[in-house]
């Protein structure tokens, strides 16, 4: 048996971020996070179970369907056998990617927030070299990512992501889950 991990995004309306907010604040707070755990990443030791069965719901309901014939879905990033978050944060190493906002690749912004998530998101990337973060984020996944484009589309992730929302004017979700 396989295990995929996904992290989509999407550019989301004002009504949408409002119909999302509730449900994802409550599967935030459901998250299984350590206390000892910080904003360090440890695939081992954390789940999420409401942030996974919101994203499954999500994925399987009518939103999903409406953001792609709309085109307002961003990026759908699939890693066999490693989450793409944690491919993320080895890249950037604990300490710059435990100041990103949102919780572990799990982001909900609306449209008059983008704009300072978006400026904290460009603050913590400052001073990070892309093409090395490419290459350390490439190291950790398996034979089975045959090309550094996926570790490339990872890392960019959030800042392109939020930088396409300030642009269309739109909120911004994205969510991390694990499927079969």
């Amino acid at each position: 048996m396989s295990v995929a991990h996904w992290w989509f995004g999407a550019l989301i309306t004002e009504g949408e971020h409002a119909d999302l907010t509730e449900r994802f604040d409550r599967a935030r707070r459901a998250a299984a996070v350590p206390d000892d755990l910080g904003r360090t990443f440890d695939a081992e030791r954390i789940e999420q179970p409401g942030l996974a069965k919101l994203a499954t719901a999500t994925i399987r309901g009518p939103l999903f369907k409406r953001w792609q014939e709309e085109e307002r879905m961003f990026r759908f990033v699939i890693i066999p056998r490693i989450a793409p978050v944690a491919v993320l944060w080895h890249a950037l190493g604990q300490e710059t990617a435990g100041r990103l906002p949102g919780l572990f690749g799990n982001l909900l912004v609306s449209q008059r927030d983008v704009a300072s998530v978006g400026d904290a998101i460009e603050d913590v990337f400052r001073d990070v070299n892309v093409r090395a973060a490419v290459k350390r984020g490439y190291q950790l996944c398996t034979e089975e990512v045959r090309s550094s484009e996926v570790v490339r589309e990872t890392v960019s992730f959030l800042p392109e992501g939020l930088a396409a929302a300030r642009k269309r004017r739109t909120g911004f979700i994205s969510m991390a889950l694990a499927e079969f």
